[in-house]
């Protein structure tokens, strides 16, 4: 299933012809993803709300570096990122494997415990419910940005680029993982929502 991430026109955002004309080398390049202007895109996206798809959490007693490995669609795998999970920090493994760090701070607004039918907590897993606007990686290279949680992000040619519609947080997803968890959010049920 090919999904279509591209947003309205009229943005200034470079598209893959632009970053052509650059000529650029073919090692990463550093997108600074400040400049992307994500207001014309209208399309929010939500972490699928399936208990199959619930995420394992622990949290941090310590300090501790942990390295976001991505497997590629060839089955290399690469460094996504690396990060410090401080005290009470979320440590998530994603569903393919991935673990990433979640600030104590932001745990809360990002993912609440999977419940059963009856409203009980269950055994530790979590629903996101974050909700995000997307687009793909215009430079059709592989990508270096700064994350928001310090420190860089890679992506490669063919990642998305997602702002948190919950923190503002700008940030990478593999395009695997991306269509993995994600969906596209019903345009009518947000406008009803606003009423």
């Amino acid at each position: 299933m090919t999904q279509n991430y591209e947003h309205t026109s009229g943005s200034e955002n470079p598209d893959t012809a632009a970053w052509a004309k650059l000529d650029k080398e073919n090692g990463p390049v550093h997108l600074d993803v400040s400049t992307l202007d994500f207001s014309n895109i209208r399309e929010t996206y939500s972490k699928v709300q399936d208990p199959s798809k619930a995420v394992e959490v622990e949290f941090s007693e310590t300090a501790q570096e942990i390295e976001t490995i991505i497997t590629e669609e060839d089955g290399t795998e690469r460094v996504e990122t690396v990060n410090t999970a401080n005290p009470g920090d979320a440590i998530v493994t994603g569903k393919k494997g991935e673990r990433y760090v979640v600030s104590a701070e932001d745990f809360g607004k990002l993912y609440e415990p999977l419940t059963d039918e009856n409203g009980v907590i269950t055994d530790g897993r979590y629903l996101p419910k974050n909700i995000v606007k997307c687009m793909k990686n215009p430079t059709g290279q592989e990508i270096i940005i700064d994350a928001p949680w310090g420190g860089e992000q890679t992506g490669g040619a063919d990642c998305m680029i997602v702002e948190s519609q919950i923190n503002g947080d700008r940030y990478l997803i593999e395009i695997g993982a991306f269509e993995m968890t994600y969906e596209k959010n019903n345009p009518t049920a947000e406008s009803n929502d606003k009423e």
